[in-house]
């Protein structure tokens, strides 16, 4: 659905799924998939906990993956530095604001 401009669906989608996984690659698959998901909305902020819970899950089991999804951050707040106090936060903070923000889909 997200690669046919289906975005809002495939955050439907992708939230059903999240609830469901217990897989630690496939969390921070789902994780980086609505980041982009919310990127193509413009919800950059949104876009930026999903990006820092990818991260966070990622760099445990594979810090590799876990470096691209880095750059990615850096990259956004070298436009928007005012998100740079999620980077800070402990990972039950930022899983909690996703799930919030989830929620409100």
């Amino acid at each position: 659905l997200q690669l046919l401009g289906n975005t809002e669906w495939a955050i439907i989608c992708y939230k059903r799924s999240l609830n469901k996984l217990t897989d630690t690659m496939n969390k921070g698959y789902g994780n980086l998939w609505v980041a982009e998901c919310m990127i193509t909305l413009n919800k950059i902020d949104h876009a930026f906990w999903f990006y820092m819970n990818c991260y966070k899950i990622w760099k445990k089991v594979s810090p590799i993956k876990a470096l691209t999804i880095d750059k990615k951050m850096r990259a956004i707040l070298e436009l928007h530095p005012t998100l740079s106090p999620i980077y800070e936060l402990s990972e039950s903070e930022i899983l909690v604001n996703c799930r919030v923000i989830m929620s409100t889909k």
